[in-house]
């Protein structure tokens, strides 16, 4: 919350951000968990009306007679966009203020998209989704970007990523705001989902990592004490860029090759169990996707044919297994938190993959450590980033508001 402001404005951005913590409230909710006065929240809530932040929530006539006033945030006061940057596609979604998703569209993106093109796709979506949910561009609030790399989050700098679009240029937050015209924010993604996580699944623990594999990277985030672990430079908690090889020593310049997120991801393990069927091994698996008619390879794919003793996709299963496994050692031996989550591509079915996890990691913590698959799955990092949106925009949008209206 922006420290140059009155006191009796930040009692009330302390009472609207009371009532999107708790979706509504009744006056008595708000004093008993921001700890102001009857007197202070019923002038700030006067106050958020008057704007037309805060709404009342119909709600039926009490026996006593009397209609309980619970109060909501305006869902309609304004709208978000949030866009997931991915290796071939974009997920962008339209979201009111209360986080509700009211329209949605992927658009598909070619691997050597220009940074111009990629603008242009970013803009088109913008568009669609305003057409799509009957919305005027003014009533936009502004705009999160999940990308998969270290974002300093001081300038909105990318700083390093996967080389999978043109954002390693330095003005690509500038060039986002520019053809969007809202104010934007940009955030890792493995954070977000972790974030994602813990507001939906874990609200009360306090310390917990997540490794989210997915079909091109596996990467992840650390929280401690409820806060997101980033750093000076913001490159703290990622999980990904975990060093593990020493063959890529022996090169000038080491990148993220010899990096968990290199080795983890399940593109990597589909494409070594590609390779080994075009060579004709891996006769179980390939009968399996024969009959289901499917030439895409699946974890729960994978998994069946290890189930069914195809020794070929069993070896190089465990071995990626034992990857993630090396990653997950190492959190709990420098952190101990209370749970890891493995999410991503990765669902509640792939038990397989969970039970092998837990086996490795065994040999390397002498206690049971807590390590669960995800309920939430690549929508984590959809409820993270609208979070985080959210709260950037209570916490720097809303206070010019707020600090604008007259008293």
């Amino acid at each position: 919350m922006n420290k140059n402001i009155s006191e009796k404005d930040r009692n009330i951005l302390l009472v609207l951000d009371t009532i999107a913590e708790l979706g509504e409230a009744s006056s008595g909710n708000i004093v008993r968990k921001a700890w102001l006065s009857p007197a202070t929240v019923s002038r700030a809530i006067n106050r958020l009306k008057n704007i037309g932040l805060v709404e009342i929530e119909e709600r039926e006539i009490e026996s006593a007679g009397r209609r309980p006033e619970i109060y909501r945030i305006n869902p309609d006061y304004g709208y978000l966009m949030l866009y997931e940057m991915r290796a071939k596609e974009i997920n962008a979604y339209f979201a009111d203020l209360v986080g509700e998703i009211k329209a949605e569209i992927q658009v598909p993106v070619e691997q050597d998209v220009s940074m111009e093109e990629l603008m242009e796709l970013l803009k088109q979506a913008y568009t669609s989704l305003l057409d799509a949910a009957k919305v005027d561009s003014a009533r936009v609030l502004a705009a999160g970007i999940s990308v998969p790399g270290v974002v300093n989050e001081e300038n909105m700098r990318i700083e390093r990523i996967p080389d999978i679009y043109r954002f390693r240029d330095a003005n690509v937050y500038e060039s986002i705001m520019n053809v969007l015209s809202i104010p934007v924010i940009i955030n890792n993604v493995s954070r977000l989902a972790l974030v994602g996580e813990k507001i939906k699944c874990y609200p009360d623990c306090k310390d917990m990592a997540l490794l989210s594999f997915t079909n091109y990277y596996g990467v992840g985030g650390i929280i401690i004490n409820n806060e997101l672990c980033k750093g000076k430079r913001y490159a703290a908690g990622e999980v990904g860029d975990m060093f593990f090889d020493k063959s890529n020593f022996n090169t000038d310049y080491c990148g993220n090759m010899g990096c968990l997120e290199s080795h983890a991801g399940l593109q990597v393990m589909y494409d070594r169990i590609q390779a080994l069927m075009d060579k004709g091994r891996a006769g179980i698996l390939k009968g399996i996707m024969e009959r289901r008619e499917t030439k895409k390879l699946t974890l729960g794919l994978v998994e069946e044919a290890v189930a069914k003793r195809d020794f070929d996709v069993a070896d190089i299963f465990y071995d990626t297994m034992k990857i993630w496994s090396s990653g997950i050692i190492n959190i709990f031996s420098i952190i101990d938190p209370e749970v890891v989550v493995i999410g991503g591509s990765v669902n509640s079915e792939n038990t397989l993959a969970l039970e092998a996890v837990k086996h490795f990691v065994s040999k390397g913590v002498y206690y049971e450590p807590d390590i669960r698959l995800s309920k939430l799955g690549n929508k984590a990092q959809l409820y993270g980033g609208l979070h985080e949106l959210r709260k950037y925009v209570f916490s720097e949008l809303l206070t010019e508001v707020v600090r604008q209206q007259k008293h």
